[in-house]
């Protein structure tokens, strides 16, 4: 445990009725068939609108959707690969499957955005080829993804502290330092520049708490051996709290816990804490890919919010900021999410 936490709760880590989620081979290859469906499926969108936006007479190119669909299956593989064979010789491999991925993301908007102008041509009986902007798209298209994904990759090179003060709803007035990361994704992709930087910036605001809302991790835990220090660092900085993401679900939801206990963090899912020294209460829920369905984290985010006491406040904890309005009129007066 990180310290003496002055920590008392209630409910049971990890649970939804009972259990945690357990993941066959079964569920598993149908999770990778269901996304890889879904990822070329796009793909083959984004090379057809493509095809028209850059062919000479603006007509369906199959060569385009070929491509597309083979560079998505070529992304997906690659995924699959380098959490399977994972080392630091999966790094540049890792690297361009990430950036493939949010090429993805972002063709994507941008290819619906040109096929609802396609559209409203076709409605004016026009097409895309006689269109006296389709230089300009075409000239655009790569120019602004490239622009957004430059900045994404300067801008994530840069760490920033956010810093909030709420006053407390009642009692007494004693000052408390909370501290929220989240969205770390510990593995090939994270050096240790990073990580002394999120370290160091932690233990020069000396905050009371760390929370962390999600996705600490980004393989197995496993491979995460040479995290373990800086782990164990923020938890000898303050008593570190944590719930889980989607990232800790699909890379072995009860080994993600387990690591995380066994690092000395303090788990925070699916039950709520009181830091009998302030008065705060905390309550932690799991990503809702972890209950299979939105209805039954929904239910269980109820139940938990229902059952924790009152007090100087209290604190929800979810990596996806969901249905906060609705437990905001039972008395939750902070939500912190990833």
């Amino acid at each position: 445990m990180c310290g003496s936490t002055g920590l008392k709760g209630g409910g049971k880590t990890g649970d939804r009725n009972g259990s945690g989620p357990e993941r066959g081979w079964k569920e598993v290859m149908l999770f990778l068939a269901v996304v890889s469906i879904f990822i070329m499926t796009f793909f083959a969108l984004i090379g057809l609108v493509l095809s028209i936006v850059y062919t000479v007479d603006s007509t369906m190119d199959w060569r385009y959707i070929l491509g597309s669909v083979l560079f998505a299956l070529f992304l997906i593989l690659t995924q699959v690969v380098t959490h399977i064979m994972h080392g630091r010789c999966m790094y540049p491999l890792y690297l361009i499957s990430s950036l493939g991925l949010a090429l993805f993301f972002y063709l994507f908007l941008v290819s619906a955005a040109i096929l609802l102008l396609i559209l409203f041509l076709i409605v004016w009986g026009m097409s895309f080829h006689s269109f006296a902007g389709a230089g300009t798209v075409r000239v655009l298209v790569p120019v602004l993804i490239s622009a957004v994904m430059l900045y994404g990759l300067l801008n994530a090179r840069f760490l920033r502290r956010t810093r909030i003060t709420i006053p407390f709803p009642e009692g007494e007035k004693e000052r408390v330092r909370l501290a929220l990361i989240s969205d770390l994704h510990l593995g090939l992709l994270v050096g240790k520049r990073r990580l002394d930087a999120v370290a160091g910036s932690l233990k020069e605001y000396r905050p009371d708490l760390i929370i962390i809302a999600g996705d600490l991790l980004d393989t197995h835990p496993r491979n995460l051996e040479r995290f373990d220090p800086f782990v164990r660092e923020l938890c000898s900085t303050a008593p570190v709290l944590a719930v889980s993401g989607n990232h800790e679900f699909y890379n072995g939801y009860r080994e993600s816990l387990e690591w995380m206990s066994s690092m000395g963090v303090t788990l925070l899912e699916n039950r709520w804490v009181r830091d009998e020294r302030t008065g705060l209460v905390l309550i932690g829920i799991g990503d809702p890919t972890s209950f299979g369905d939105i209805g039954r984290y929904r239910e269980k985010l109820h139940e938990l919010v229902e059952s924790s006491p009152g007090g100087n406040g209290r604190i929800l904890v979810s990596h996806q900021p969901l249905f906060f309005s609705e437990v905001a009129g039972k008395g939750v007066n902070l939500m912190l999410s990833g």
